[in-house]
Protein backbone atom coordinates (compact mmCIF):
# COMPACT_ATOMS: atom_id res chain seq x y z
CA UNK A 1 0.00 0.00 0.00
CA UNK A 2 1.35 3.50 -0.63
CA UNK A 3 0.95 5.30 2.68
CA UNK A 4 -0.40 8.49 0.69
CA UNK A 5 -3.03 7.03 -1.49
CA UNK A 6 -4.68 4.38 1.51
CA UNK A 7 -7.74 4.47 -0.60
CA UNK A 8 -6.16 2.66 -3.48
CA UNK A 9 -4.78 -0.29 -1.72
CA UNK A 10 -4.89 -3.67 -3.44
CA UNK A 11 -7.47 -5.18 -1.59
CA UNK A 12 -7.02 -8.50 -3.05
CA UNK A 13 -3.22 -8.32 -1.27
CA UNK A 14 -4.43 -7.08 1.36
CA UNK A 15 -6.95 -9.84 2.43
CA UNK A 16 -4.31 -12.59 1.18
CA UNK A 17 -1.90 -10.92 3.76
CA UNK A 18 -4.80 -10.79 6.27
CA UNK A 19 -5.54 -14.53 6.24
CA UNK A 20 -1.62 -15.82 5.72
CA UNK A 21 -0.22 -14.33 9.22
CA UNK A 22 -3.63 -14.66 10.77
CA UNK A 23 -3.81 -10.84 11.41
CA UNK A 24 -6.21 -10.30 14.56
CA UNK A 25 -6.12 -6.57 14.74
CA UNK A 26 -7.10 -3.70 12.23
CA UNK A 27 -6.17 -0.24 11.90
CA UNK A 28 -6.96 1.93 9.09
CA UNK A 29 -8.54 5.18 7.90
CA UNK A 30 -12.50 5.09 6.55
CA UNK A 31 -11.08 5.29 2.91
CA UNK A 32 -9.18 1.99 3.15
CA UNK A 33 -11.80 0.30 5.50
CA UNK A 34 -14.47 1.18 2.35
CA UNK A 35 -12.30 0.01 -0.43
CA UNK A 36 -11.21 -3.48 2.05
CA UNK A 37 -15.47 -3.77 2.64
CA UNK A 38 -16.30 -3.44 -0.65
CA UNK A 39 -13.93 -6.19 -2.26
CA UNK A 40 -15.27 -8.16 0.71
CA UNK A 41 -18.64 -7.36 -0.09
CA UNK A 42 -17.92 -8.01 -3.79
CA UNK A 43 -16.13 -11.83 -3.08
CA UNK A 44 -18.67 -12.92 -0.14
CA UNK A 45 -15.23 -12.37 1.84
CA UNK A 46 -15.16 -13.20 5.35
CA UNK A 47 -11.84 -12.38 7.42
CA UNK A 48 -12.04 -14.98 10.47
CA UNK A 49 -8.82 -14.06 11.94
CA UNK A 50 -9.30 -10.31 12.82
CA UNK A 51 -11.26 -10.12 16.30
CA UNK A 52 -10.95 -6.22 16.06
CA UNK A 53 -11.17 -3.12 13.43
CA UNK A 54 -10.60 0.43 15.06
CA UNK A 55 -10.31 3.12 12.16
CA UNK A 56 -9.75 7.11 12.81
CA UNK A 57 -9.07 10.22 10.48
CA UNK A 58 -12.26 11.15 9.78
CA UNK A 59 -15.94 10.42 10.00
CA UNK A 60 -17.08 6.81 9.04
CA UNK A 61 -19.92 6.43 7.28
CA UNK A 62 -22.87 4.18 8.35
CA UNK A 63 -22.64 2.16 4.95
CA UNK A 64 -18.68 1.79 5.27
CA UNK A 65 -19.22 0.17 9.38
CA UNK A 66 -22.07 -2.22 7.85
CA UNK A 67 -19.89 -3.11 4.83
CA UNK A 68 -17.04 -4.13 7.38
CA UNK A 69 -19.53 -5.70 10.13
CA UNK A 70 -20.31 -8.00 7.18
CA UNK A 71 -16.78 -9.11 6.15
CA UNK A 72 -15.97 -10.49 9.83
CA UNK A 73 -16.95 -12.67 11.72
CA UNK A 74 -19.89 -12.01 14.67
CA UNK A 75 -17.90 -11.54 17.77
CA UNK A 76 -15.54 -9.51 15.83
CA UNK A 77 -15.68 -5.32 17.34
CA UNK A 78 -15.44 -2.44 15.18
CA UNK A 79 -14.24 0.82 16.89
CA UNK A 80 -14.43 4.55 15.63
CA UNK A 81 -12.63 6.72 18.41
CA UNK A 82 -13.01 10.27 18.12
CA UNK A 83 -9.95 12.78 18.79
CA UNK A 84 -7.21 15.07 17.37
CA UNK A 85 -3.97 15.07 16.91
CA UNK A 86 -3.70 17.62 19.87
CA UNK A 87 -5.86 15.53 22.18
CA UNK A 88 -6.48 11.51 21.88
CA UNK A 89 -8.61 10.12 22.29
CA UNK A 90 -11.50 11.87 22.84
CA UNK A 91 -14.37 9.28 22.95
CA UNK A 92 -15.20 6.10 21.08
CA UNK A 93 -18.40 4.10 20.16
CA UNK A 94 -18.38 0.50 18.91
CA UNK A 95 -20.19 -0.50 15.73
CA UNK A 96 -22.49 -2.54 18.69
CA UNK A 97 -23.39 0.92 20.64
CA UNK A 98 -25.31 1.97 16.85
CA UNK A 99 -28.60 0.63 17.61
CA UNK A 100 -31.59 1.20 14.94
CA UNK A 101 -32.34 4.22 16.80
CA UNK A 102 -29.45 5.82 16.78
CA UNK A 103 -28.52 4.70 13.10
CA UNK A 104 -31.68 6.68 12.25
CA UNK A 105 -30.91 9.68 14.19
CA UNK A 106 -27.80 9.70 11.95
CA UNK A 107 -29.46 9.38 8.72
CA UNK A 108 -31.74 11.89 9.19
CA UNK A 109 -29.28 14.71 9.73
CA UNK A 110 -28.81 14.74 13.98
CA UNK A 111 -24.76 14.10 13.43
CA UNK A 112 -22.70 11.19 13.96
CA UNK A 113 -22.46 9.92 16.98
CA UNK A 114 -19.28 9.48 18.37
CA UNK A 115 -20.03 8.04 22.08
CA UNK A 116 -19.23 8.67 25.54
CA UNK A 117 -16.31 11.12 26.58
CA UNK A 118 -13.44 8.70 27.84
CA UNK A 119 -12.67 9.34 31.59
CA UNK A 120 -10.58 11.52 32.92
CA UNK A 121 -11.41 13.74 29.46
CA UNK A 122 -13.94 16.38 30.11
CA UNK A 123 -15.97 17.79 26.92
CA UNK A 124 -17.88 20.67 26.86
CA UNK A 125 -20.09 22.68 23.92
CA UNK A 126 -19.20 25.94 23.83
CA UNK A 127 -21.13 28.74 21.82
CA UNK A 128 -19.13 29.12 18.13
CA UNK A 129 -16.87 32.09 18.04
CA UNK A 130 -13.98 33.27 15.98
CA UNK A 131 -12.85 35.34 18.82
CA UNK A 132 -10.14 33.87 21.49
CA UNK A 133 -10.28 32.96 24.49
CA UNK A 134 -7.87 33.24 27.50
CA UNK A 135 -10.20 32.07 30.16
CA UNK A 136 -12.77 29.18 30.32
CA UNK A 137 -14.70 32.44 32.43
CA UNK A 138 -14.79 33.98 29.01
CA UNK A 139 -17.13 31.30 27.03
CA UNK A 140 -20.86 30.37 26.54
CA UNK A 141 -21.41 26.61 27.70
CA UNK A 142 -24.52 25.42 25.32
CA UNK A 143 -27.11 23.24 26.35
CA UNK A 144 -27.35 19.91 26.05
CA UNK A 145 -29.04 19.25 22.53
CA UNK A 146 -27.90 22.30 20.97
CA UNK A 147 -24.75 22.91 18.27
CA UNK A 148 -21.49 24.16 19.62
CA UNK A 149 -17.62 24.19 19.32
CA UNK A 150 -16.52 20.94 21.07
CA UNK A 151 -13.64 21.82 23.71
CA UNK A 152 -11.58 18.96 25.61
CA UNK A 153 -9.58 18.91 28.59
CA UNK A 154 -7.74 16.02 30.03
CA UNK A 155 -4.07 13.86 30.59
CA UNK A 156 -3.47 13.72 26.45
CA UNK A 157 -3.95 17.16 25.74
CA UNK A 158 -1.63 19.24 24.90
CA UNK A 159 -0.63 22.47 26.10
CA UNK A 160 0.60 24.59 23.29
CA UNK A 161 2.03 24.70 20.36
CA UNK A 162 5.57 24.69 19.69
CA UNK A 163 6.65 28.53 18.75
CA UNK A 164 3.38 28.87 17.38
CA UNK A 165 1.84 31.40 19.57
CA UNK A 166 -1.18 32.38 17.23
CA UNK A 167 -2.58 29.62 16.97
CA UNK A 168 -1.73 28.33 20.88
CA UNK A 169 -3.45 31.92 21.55
CA UNK A 170 -6.88 30.86 19.67
CA UNK A 171 -6.57 26.96 20.46
CA UNK A 172 -5.71 26.58 23.95
CA UNK A 173 -8.22 27.80 27.18
CA UNK A 174 -7.07 28.02 30.86
CA UNK A 175 -9.85 26.26 32.99
CA UNK A 176 -11.26 26.83 36.64
CA UNK A 177 -7.75 24.79 37.76
CA UNK A 178 -4.82 26.29 35.30
CA UNK A 179 -5.93 23.34 33.58
CA UNK A 180 -5.60 23.27 29.60
CA UNK A 181 -8.82 23.05 26.99
CA UNK A 182 -8.39 22.44 23.49
CA UNK A 183 -10.43 23.99 20.70
CA UNK A 184 -11.23 21.17 18.62
CA UNK A 185 -12.35 22.98 16.17
CA UNK A 186 -15.30 20.90 15.36
CA UNK A 187 -19.30 21.39 15.54
CA UNK A 188 -20.53 18.64 18.34
CA UNK A 189 -23.81 18.25 19.97
CA UNK A 190 -24.17 16.43 23.61
CA UNK A 191 -27.57 14.42 24.07
CA UNK A 192 -29.44 13.70 27.20
CA UNK A 193 -27.37 10.61 27.68
CA UNK A 194 -24.19 12.47 27.87
CA UNK A 195 -22.79 10.83 24.53
CA UNK A 196 -21.15 13.41 21.97
CA UNK A 197 -22.34 13.96 18.44
CA UNK A 198 -20.04 15.02 15.67
CA UNK A 199 -21.60 17.76 13.00
CA UNK A 200 -18.45 18.90 11.29
CA UNK A 201 -16.08 21.55 11.28
CA UNK A 202 -16.58 24.81 12.89
CA UNK A 203 -14.72 26.72 9.93
CA UNK A 204 -16.76 24.48 7.14
CA UNK A 205 -19.94 26.00 8.49
CA UNK A 206 -22.60 27.35 5.94
CA UNK A 207 -23.96 30.58 7.70
CA UNK A 208 -26.80 31.83 4.94
CA UNK A 209 -28.34 34.91 6.88
CA UNK A 210 -31.50 32.50 8.16
CA UNK A 211 -29.84 29.58 9.35
CA UNK A 212 -26.64 27.88 9.94
CA UNK A 213 -25.86 24.24 7.96
CA UNK A 214 -23.17 21.38 9.55
CA UNK A 215 -21.80 20.10 6.62
CA UNK A 216 -21.47 16.06 8.20
CA UNK A 217 -24.81 16.10 9.36
CA UNK A 218 -26.78 17.62 5.65
CA UNK A 219 -24.39 14.57 4.11
CA UNK A 220 -25.32 12.30 6.51
CA UNK A 221 -28.85 12.96 4.29
CA UNK A 222 -27.37 12.56 0.77
CA UNK A 223 -24.97 9.89 1.23
CA UNK A 224 -27.96 7.00 1.75
CA UNK A 225 -28.15 7.39 -2.23
CA UNK A 226 -27.17 4.02 -3.73
CA UNK A 227 -25.79 5.99 -6.47
CA UNK A 228 -23.22 8.24 -4.79
CA UNK A 229 -19.53 7.71 -3.42
CA UNK A 230 -20.10 10.30 -1.58
CA UNK A 231 -20.96 14.17 -0.92
CA UNK A 232 -19.67 17.36 0.69
CA UNK A 233 -22.26 20.70 1.38
CA UNK A 234 -20.39 23.82 1.11
CA UNK A 235 -21.27 27.51 1.00
CA UNK A 236 -20.60 29.93 -1.63
CA UNK A 237 -21.00 33.36 -1.24
CA UNK A 238 -19.79 35.60 1.93
CA UNK A 239 -20.33 34.13 5.13
CA UNK A 240 -23.54 35.26 6.38
CA UNK A 241 -25.00 35.28 3.09
CA UNK A 242 -23.86 32.06 2.16
CA UNK A 243 -25.77 29.64 -0.45
CA UNK A 244 -25.79 25.92 0.41
CA UNK A 245 -24.59 23.85 -3.07
CA UNK A 246 -24.22 20.22 -2.71
CA UNK A 247 -21.08 18.22 -4.94
CA UNK A 248 -21.30 14.62 -5.28
CA UNK A 249 -19.33 11.97 -6.15
CA UNK A 250 -20.93 9.34 -8.24
CA UNK A 251 -20.09 5.64 -8.54
CA UNK A 252 -18.76 5.34 -12.36
CA UNK A 253 -19.60 7.24 -15.39
CA UNK A 254 -23.31 8.05 -15.68
CA UNK A 255 -25.79 8.54 -18.66
CA UNK A 256 -27.11 11.87 -19.02
CA UNK A 257 -30.50 10.66 -18.41
CA UNK A 258 -29.28 8.28 -15.01
CA UNK A 259 -27.82 12.08 -14.16
CA UNK A 260 -31.08 13.66 -14.47
CA UNK A 261 -32.77 10.86 -11.99
CA UNK A 262 -29.94 11.28 -9.61
CA UNK A 263 -29.94 15.31 -9.61
CA UNK A 264 -33.74 14.79 -9.16
CA UNK A 265 -33.18 12.37 -6.67
CA UNK A 266 -31.55 14.42 -4.29
CA UNK A 267 -33.42 17.57 -4.28
CA UNK A 268 -36.22 15.75 -3.28
CA UNK A 269 -34.24 14.10 -0.29
CA UNK A 270 -33.21 17.76 1.01
CA UNK A 271 -37.00 18.59 1.00
CA UNK A 272 -37.72 15.65 2.60
CA UNK A 273 -35.79 16.95 5.74
CA UNK A 274 -35.55 20.44 7.40
CA UNK A 275 -31.87 21.20 7.86
CA UNK A 276 -31.40 20.67 4.11
CA UNK A 277 -34.33 22.33 2.59
CA UNK A 278 -32.54 25.67 1.55
CA UNK A 279 -30.06 23.37 -0.64
CA UNK A 280 -31.33 23.42 -4.44
CA UNK A 281 -28.10 23.14 -6.13
CA UNK A 282 -26.39 19.77 -7.33
CA UNK A 283 -23.13 19.83 -9.00
CA UNK A 284 -21.60 16.83 -10.02
CA UNK A 285 -17.76 16.41 -9.51
CA UNK A 286 -15.72 13.92 -11.22
CA UNK A 287 -13.74 12.77 -7.63
CA UNK A 288 -13.45 15.17 -4.59
CA UNK A 289 -9.96 16.59 -3.30
CA UNK A 290 -9.04 15.09 -0.32
CA UNK A 291 -6.02 14.63 2.29
CA UNK A 292 -2.88 12.78 1.82
CA UNK A 293 -2.92 10.69 5.13
CA UNK A 294 -5.79 9.43 5.06
CA UNK A 295 -7.78 10.64 1.81
CA UNK A 296 -10.63 10.42 3.94
CA UNK A 297 -11.13 14.65 4.32
CA UNK A 298 -12.72 15.99 2.13
CA UNK A 299 -10.95 19.41 1.03
CA UNK A 300 -14.45 21.40 1.03
CA UNK A 301 -12.84 24.87 0.91
CA UNK A 302 -10.97 23.89 -2.04
CA UNK A 303 -14.73 22.17 -3.16
CA UNK A 304 -16.29 25.74 -2.65
CA UNK A 305 -14.13 27.76 -4.84
CA UNK A 306 -14.91 25.31 -7.17
CA UNK A 307 -18.06 25.06 -6.91
CA UNK A 308 -18.43 29.11 -7.19
CA UNK A 309 -16.82 28.65 -10.33
CA UNK A 310 -19.67 26.64 -11.90
CA UNK A 311 -22.65 27.94 -10.51
CA UNK A 312 -21.05 31.37 -12.45
CA UNK A 313 -20.40 29.71 -15.17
Amino acid sequence: MDPTRPADVDAAKLVRTIAQFKVTNVFGSPALLDTLSRYCADHQIRMESIHRVISAGAAVPLRTIRRMQNSLYLDAQIHTPYGATECLPVSSISAEQMDARMVDKIESGDGVCVGQPLKPNEVRIIKISEMSFAHISETTEMPRGMPGEIIVTGPSCTDSYYQRDSETMMSKITGENGETWHRMGDVGIMDGQGRLWYCGRVSQRIETGKETLFADQCEAIFNQHPDLVRSAVVGIGTRGRQTPVLCIEVKGKVSPVDSERIHFDLLQLAQAHSITRSIRSVLFHPGFPVDVRHNSKIGREELAAWAETKMQA
